[in-house]
């Protein structure tokens, strides 16, 4: 039967591996906004270690001080992608998103403690980083594990002539 001549709207559940594709690796080494871990495979949780990372990033979002060790993680959203990304973390975790360019003085899209929720369908397309560090109010070096789930749902639009 064919399509009818409106636009048939298709919602498909998809997991980030088959979204963005890829295999999460490098788990254990250092991640940078020079060199991020690609979010970019198998389903969550994916574990990180801040007590294993560098303090990359000593200021967030060009004022917020952070004397704490910290992961970054990159992940692309996608036009028509929506879902979240939860972070939990086993100490006094502080979860922060910027777009790209990832650095010091970049805007924060997203700050939060852990545990924390994100709206990905709220966020522009393109390159976001995500940033997990130790609380920046707490003095003393803290740090642990995080980790990141994320659910994603896209959404195409069918048309007679494909997809939009």
């Amino acid at each position: 039967m064919p399509l009818p001549p409106q636009a048939l709207r298709r919602t498909a559940a998809a997991s980030v591996a088959a979204l963005l594709g890829g295999l999460l690796a490098g788990e254990a080494s250092t991640q940078t906004c020079a060199s991020p871990l690609l979010l970019t495979g198998t389903p969550g949780p994916h574990y990180f270690n801040t007590c294993q990372m560098p303090n990359s990033l000593p200021i967030l979002g060009g004022f917020f001080p952070s004397p704490h060790n910290d992961a970054v993680v990159m992940f692309v959203v996608s036009p028509g992608m929506s879902g979240t990304i939860w972070v939990s973390a086993d100490f006094a975790a502080a979860v922060m998103l910027m777009q790209s360019p990832c650095g010091p003085e970049t805007p924060l899209a997203h700050a939060a403690m852990a545990p924390a929720l994100i709206a990905l369908g709220d966020l522009p397309a393109g390159n976001q980083f995500l940033v997990l560090t130790g609380d920046p109010k707490v003095p003393s070096p803290t740090c642990g594990v995080a980790a990141v789930t994320a659910s994603v749902v896209y959404s195409d639009v069918i048309f007679d002539n494909g997809f939009q």
